[in-house]
Parts: C-alpha cells; structure tokens; sequence
C-alpha cells in the first residue's frame, strides 16, 4: 500500500526509451564527427527541440494509450499494427518529396512527418531552408499531452478496480 504518483510509470517508460534513443544518437554522433558532419549550435539546438516535441508527444499518447490498454484489452494488438502502418506513413526510409503534391497536405497532419523530416533537414543536411512550419506540431503536441494529462489524472484513480 505504497502511495506514489502513477504518472510516474509512463514517465519512466517514455524516460527509458528516450535514454535509448539518446544512446543510439551518440553513435551517430560519433560517426558522423569522424566523416566530418559536424553540426553547429543552431542546428543541434533545433534538432533537440523537435526531439522535445517527439518525447512530449509521445508521453500524451502514452498516458492516453496507459488507461485505454486497461480498459480494452485487445488494444494493445490493434496499437501494434497502428504502430506499423505509421512507420510506414512517416519519411523515415524515404525522402518527404516523393510523396504527391495532391496529398501533402493530409501526410504533414502526422505530426511524425514534422519531426522526422526536420530532424533529417537540421542533422543530415544542414539545410534551414526547407524546414516545415513547426507552430502546427507544436499545437498538435500541447493538445495531445494535455488532452493526455487530463484523461489519465480523470482515469487513473479507477484503473485498479479493472485490472
């Protein structure tokens, strides 16, 4: 009958897959000094700002996902392939500008999109030309996290009567 704050568990889970990414980014980082990308503050400091973005986007889906999984049981399968179709709908094995121009506008509603392909131009190509507008992300994220926020501290005080 320890009393600890419940939000703490989805926050080490995106915590711990944040510090993994992290690692991995080191070895980039490392390989990328030793072919001579070396990026300067600018490009780093906006870099970690989408990558921000990411982790709190990715906390307000978890707090979301943390309740629901609890109530449906078969959620967490149907999130798999969710998962699996939003790889493949993100430019992370494809440029952003093979996609047609009529649907552009509907691919950068996926707020991965944004991230990726930013990441990409800042890190990758040292390009700040071609950046996507980052203030509709930045309303999608506090909308997602809040939203969050709110379902999970209205839920989760229920959530061991289902378990």
């Amino acid at each position: 009958k320890v009393s600890f704050d419940r939000r703490l568990s989805v926050l080490s889970s995106v915590t711990h897959a944040a510090l993994n990414y992290m690692f991995s980014m080191l070895i980039f980082a490392v390989f990328s000094l030793y072919y001579g990308n070396i990026p300067d503050l600018v490009h780093v400091g906006l870099y970690f700002y989408f990558l921000v973005l990411l982790i709190l986007l990715i906390l307000g889906i978890s707090l979301i996902l943390s309740i629901l999984v609890i109530s449906f049981r078969d959620l967490s399968s149907i999130w798999e392939v969710l998962i699996s179709v939003l790889f493949y709908l993100s430019p992370i094995f494809y440029p952003m500008q093979i996609v047609p121009q009529k649907w552009l506008a509907i691919y950068l509603l996926n707020p991965l999109t944004v991230i990726i392909t930013n990441m990409r131009y800042v890190i990758v190509n040292k390009d700040l030309s071609n950046l996507i507008p980052s203030w509709p992300l930045l309303i999608e994220v506090i909308v997602v996290l809040g939203f969050g926020t709110v379902y999970f501290n209205h839920h989760a005080k229920r959530v061991v009567e289902k378990i």
